[in-house]
């Protein structure tokens, strides 16, 4: 028996850390006060109104570029081409991976967007970190995808960004991307099973970005080596609710 009972406890998985995080928003009979009113509302996008804006410029039309030249160009690349990349290059890769198609649309919450969302529910935040953006000052920026502007959170960089990402390549990319995802928003339709589309859903908008990168000779590479605790820090996010789960190197 005692040797059963210690095999046990050897092959008995661990909770993953997602798992636990999970448990502790979904589904609790002491659930705090911000998951009850995430779960008493259909905000699928956040803003942050007493933070510094900048108006991003309309995004460059694009060229014609066939899907099969598209796909031959796409490629993880740890070398970046540019110093730096343009704000307008910036506004063009938010627009067209992450931004809002049917904008004229009159219900608010119900604007869709260029890549697939389970019910629309849209959990995925989208941030920006900016080391060399020409015509954008350095700094931590969440895009807020209802205006196309980028909120200011953080004026100014850690000196050290190896301190939130695994991997040193990523610190010499003029722009990162951090997708973080607010699982509940998806979840409250879906059940546990939302956690699922909410990884999907960042899937769908990290391809979208590779697609842009490629038409616009970029380099790009995913990257999922981050300290979640610590990116989760910088990127302001309340950690109750909200979890960064993929970047984007780009430049």
């Amino acid at each position: 028996m005692k040797i059963k009972s210690t095999i046990h406890h050897i092959l008995k998985p661990k909770k993953h850390k997602w798992r636990i995080f999970l448990e502790s928003i979904y589904n609790k009979p002491g659930d705090n006060q911000k998951t009850k009113a995430l779960k008493q509302t259909n905000t699928n996008y956040k803003a942050y109104a007493r933070y510094t804006s900048v108006k991003l410029p309309p995004p460059v039309k694009l060229h014609h570029l066939s899907l099969q030249e598209a796909f031959l160009h796409i490629a993880s690349t740890r070398v970046f081409l540019k110093n730096n990349i343009s704000i307008r290059t910036l506004s063009t890769l938010l627009y067209y991976s992450f931004g809002i198609r049917n904008k004229n649309e009159k219900n608010p919450n119900n604007l869709h967007r260029f890549y697939p969302s389970a019910g629309a529910k849209y959990p995925i935040e989208t941030y920006i970190i900016v080391q060399s953006v020409t015509g954008l000052q350095k700094g931590v920026y969440h895009y807020y995808v209802r205006e196309h502007l980028l909120e200011r959170i953080a004026n100014e960089l850690p000196s050290n960004l190896t301190d939130y990402f695994m991997e040193p390549f990523v610190t010499k990319a003029p722009v990162i991307i951090a997708l973080s995802s607010i699982f509940l928003r998806t979840m409250n339709k879906y059940g546990g099973r939302g956690y699922n589309y909410a990884l999907l859903e960042a899937g769908h908008m990290g391809q979208n970005i590779y697609l842009l990168s490629a038409h616009l000779q970029l380099s790009v590479c995913g990257v999922g080596g981050f300290y979640e605790d610590t990116l989760g820090a910088l990127l302001c996010l309340d950690n109750e609710i909200e979890l960064p789960i993929y970047a984007l190197a780009i430049g």
